[in-house]
């Protein structure tokens, strides 16, 4: 035991798993993982001044199994005194429902109720039993269906809240371990079946490797994958600072100028851009995604469709990753300050005893005589806009302003249009409409200003 638990202290201490007074809930299936989990945390909770609840979900698949399941979880938790939620769901409705398999279907249903928890009752982490052949097995079916050096890294130690203490621990150490204490635990019979890939995984890949090649192929591999790991980590640690340097915040996503991108290194480059992906659009954006929108952006002309409404696309030397979302037309009348949900942004109107010296692209000073009366309005562009942009002769199509600015057309509805009874004022973070602009004669002025992203 003390073994084990010295082992599993290791884990979270290294990893810093666990913050002094964490509440951290495990998801206890009643298998030999789970339970093991919950023993060992419970055992190490005075020394990580942790508290421990455990979460069972029955999925209705298995009929009376699945029952008994649940009667020796409330068993177990009632012996050790844990407070226990239990969640009963119909994952082949799910499935349907979601359209996705029921492997998928049932790790959605516990993770939905996982986070309902940890809202309602306050926790600070989810422990799962993930183990050291859950890692192993996970990488192959990676390698077989294509993988880069971010998807050789195994499961992560911890992602957002989730923790997984058992990482370095083995299968056959998890049950040497119950077995030394006396422990029951429940066993699914469906992890036998063959009709799932990681069951074939584990129990006919593996033991063939082991039996005809490598009798430590499963120790050897599990140094790789957390070599593997470390250079995962180094690597995005570097296109992070590439994200950092390059990128610009548009709608829905991101834009880097081509040639920046251009002149680093493909490797982090392509990394980061996957990592942007894969954010944006919350899919499972591929390898083959990837290679395709680095060609695009090689040849800076050309778009790629990505998963769940993704889009990558280069528009006048600019590569956009974003979601492919239409913004419907919008308007709000205001008088101080109004946010614009469908730009991400707010306008707020200020009185000025004088222009400002040092204004940007954001800032418009009006004249306020100009406007005395008028109703303040901001909405986006329309059929047949034409305003008279400071700096310019005569009068301009807003669409031909556009084009002459290189806004990329997805940009164009999202643009906020600051409007007096009907004419228009201000193209916000653009240009000012010069029958309203203040000049050096102006006595009122009046500011208007665009804060992107910010609450005010």
């Amino acid at each position: 035991m003390i073994d084990m638990l010295e082992k599993v202290k290791k884990t979270i201490l290294e990893h810093k798993l666990i913050t002094q007074g964490d509440k951290v809930l495990v998801a206890l299936s009643g298998g030999a993982d789970s339970v093991c989990l919950l023993v060992c945390l419970l055992a190490l909770a005075d020394a990580l001044n942790l508290s421990v609840s455990a979460a069972h979900v029955n999925h209705g698949l298995r009929g009376q199994d699945a029952d008994r399941d649940e009667e020796f979880v409330r068993s177990l938790c009632d012996e050790r005194g844990v407070p226990l939620y239990v969640h009963r769901a119909d994952v082949s409705q799910v499935a349907k429902e979601r359209k996705v398999g029921l492997e998928e279907a049932g790790r959605y249903v516990r993770y939905s109720f996982f986070d309902d928890l940890m809202k309602e009752h306050g926790f600070d982490k989810i422990a799962t039993a993930h183990h050291a052949g859950d890692a192993i097995e996970t990488v192959l079916m990676r390698l077989m269906r294509g993988t880069g050096i971010l998807g050789l890294a195994g499961i992560p130690y911890q992602n957002g809240a989730v923790i997984r203490p058992l990482l370095d621990t083995t299968r056959q150490e998890i049950e040497a371990f119950l077995e030394k204490q006396n422990l029951s635990y429940r066993t699914d019979l469906s992890n036998y079946e063959t009709n799932f890939t990681r069951n074939r995984v584990r129990h006919e890949l593996i033991p063939l490797i082991e039996e005809k090649f490598n009798p430590g192929f499963a120790r050897s591999f599990q140094e790789q994958i957390g070599l593997y790991a470390d250079c995962s980590a180094y690597i995005q640690e570097e296109a992070e600072k590439l994200f950092v340097r390059t990128a610009t915040f548009v709608p829905g996503g991101y834009g880097f100028a081509c040639q920046k991108l251009l002149n680093e290194n493909e490797f982090v480059v392509s990394t980061m851009l996957h990592l942007k992906a894969t954010k944006v659009t919350g899919g499972e954006v591929s390898g083959q995604h990837i290679r395709r929108v680095m060609d695009i952006l090689k040849a800076q002309s050309g778009a790629v469709t990505l998963p769940k409404e993704g889009l990558a696309e280069v528009c006048h030397g600019v590569l956009y990753i974003r979601n492919d979302i239409s913004v419907k037309a919008f308007a709000y009348t205001f008088e101080t300050k109004v946010f614009i949900p469908e730009a991400d942004c707010y306008i707020t109107v200020k009185e000025k005893a004088e222009k400002p010296q040092k204004r940007g692209r954001n800032v418009a000073c009006l004249d306020a005589e100009k406007l005395k009366g008028k109703k303040l309005m901001v909405r986006n562009r329309a059929a047949g806009d034409a305003f008279y942009p400071t700096g310019m002769e005569g009068k301009k199509k807003l669409q031909d302003f556009f084009v002459d600015q290189k806004v990329p057309y997805f940009m164009r509805d999202r643009i906020p249009i600051l409007t007096a009874d009907d004419e228009i004022v201000w193209i916000a973070g653009y240009r000012p409409d010069r029958r309203f602009a203040a000049t050096d004669e102006t006595s009122a002025v009046i500011c208007v200003e665009i804060h992107k992203g910010e609450q005010l």
